[in-house]
């Protein structure tokens, strides 16, 4: 069965989402495995088998699945959080943490902020949001589906414009990070934002971009950004002050 998701473990055990499948965890030791899944007797018991989103913090693996709500493991045991809603809009496409919150981008449902004692959610703003979030130092990002970028500090949403392109935002699938700013992924090129000053560099026309949808990026530790092309594999821009050079 395809693999979905990965994430590590505060432990440095990876965790593996197979479609349809559950949840695998790979020990630090990369010997021991581990299968959570709906007829699993506990403490790996999880409330259902479609795992749609992972994201660790602070020791703590929260698991969105579909139709199923929301479930996390602690020190190897599962348990659901009956809290939040299991009817299919809700979703979680998307789960990432900041601080003592959690939040959760659903397929309908919107994005949603959760206390991360009881899983009650709270509704932060509407829509589809289905693509990527990132944190940083001094807020979050989320990337809803076709629509502005979303920023959250201190629990307070604010709306920040995405330039058009062709008379419409680009679909985010990923955010990163540099010294030189922040870097978007979108399925019509590449967006670059530093202070408050957008650079748009569309696939095919500028920095030797490939052709193709960029559905992922990411920047490693010595600030290399790497682009997953739709169709045309792997692409690097090199770090800041180096020269701007993309390779295939």
């Amino acid at each position: 069965m395809p693999v979905t998701l990965l994430e590590v473990g505060a432990d440095d055990a990876l965790w593996i989402a197979i479609e349809g499948g559950g949840l695998w965890r790979l020990g630090p030791d990369r010997r021991q495995w581990r299968h959570y899944h709906r007829a699993a007797p506990a403490p790996r018991t999880l409330p259902g088998d479609e795992v749609f989103a992972l994201h660790e913090q602070e020791g703590v693996l929260w698991v969105g699945l579909y139709a199923a709500g929301l479930a996390r493991i602690v020190e190897g045991h599962a348990e659901s959080l009956p809290a939040y809603p299991t009817a299919p809009e809700w979703s979680p496409t998307l789960l990432l943490g900041s601080g003592e919150r959690l939040y959760a981008g659903t397929i309908t449902a919107g994005l949603q902020q959760l206390a991360q004692i009881d899983g009650a959610p709270k509704t932060l703003a509407a829509g589809r949001v289905m693509h990527a979030g990132r944190l940083e130092a001094d807020g979050l990002w989320i990337a809803p589906s076709r629509q502005d970028l979303l920023r959250i500090e201190g629990g307070i949403v604010r709306s920040q414009p995405m330039p058009r392109v062709a008379g419409a935002p680009p679909a985010s699938f990923a955010i990163g990070q540099r010294s030189d700013g922040d870097w978007f992924a979108t399925d019509r090129g590449l967006l670059h934002r530093e202070s408050e000053r957008w650079q748009w560099f569309a696939a095919g026309a500028q920095r030797g971009l490939p052709d193709g949808r960029i559905v992922d990026l990411l920047v490693d530790r010595e600030e290399n950004l790497w682009l997953a092309i739709e169709g045309q594999g792997l692409a690097r821009i090199d770090p800041p002050g180096a020269p701007q050079t993309v390779w295939l």
